[in-house]
């Protein structure tokens, strides 16, 4: 199984042992591009976990993510870190992951048990906002 690099800076990690999770088989995690806005709301604090921040890179729901099995989730985990900035990377090991206005972290998302399944939950944009754009059109 491989890990494959796309040409817009994202990677897909083909899983060598997918699961069932929520009625959806998962073979694959596909981390998109790091965006300097990424890096903006680390350093905000708007992100209570490197979990949370890998959610968000990849689409998927942490309580997927957590169901990702040995040699996965560490294949997963060592693209999405490859692909951080260095100063995300030393937070990260350094276990100091950067709190919010007044020293608050943000609250953790109610687990997914408690989400309604008929509402539609809030995903990362697939484009970036307006004032990003432009940043991969060349």
């Amino acid at each position: 199984m491989a890990t494959i690099h796309d040409r817009k800076g994202g990677r897909s990690v083909e899983l060598l042992i997918p699961f069932e999770h929520m009625g959806k088989t998962v073979d694959v995690i596909h981390v998109k591009p790091i965006l300097f806005d990424h890096t903006l709301r680390w350093q905000q604090g708007e992100f209570a976990t490197s979990l949370a921040l890998l959610a968000v890179l990849t689409g998927e729901r942490e309580t997927t993510l957590r169901m990702l099995r040995y040699p996965d989730a560490d294949r997963v985990l060592a693209t999405m870190f490859d692909m951080l900035p260095a100063a995300i990377q030393a937070d990260i090991n350094t276990g100091q992951i950067p709190r919010g206005p007044n020293g608050a972290r943000p609250a953790a998302p109610p687990p997914d048990e408690a989400i309604d399944p008929g509402a539609i939950a809030p995903e990362e944009p697939e484009e970036p906002e307006e004032s990003l754009r432009g940043i991969d059109d060349a």
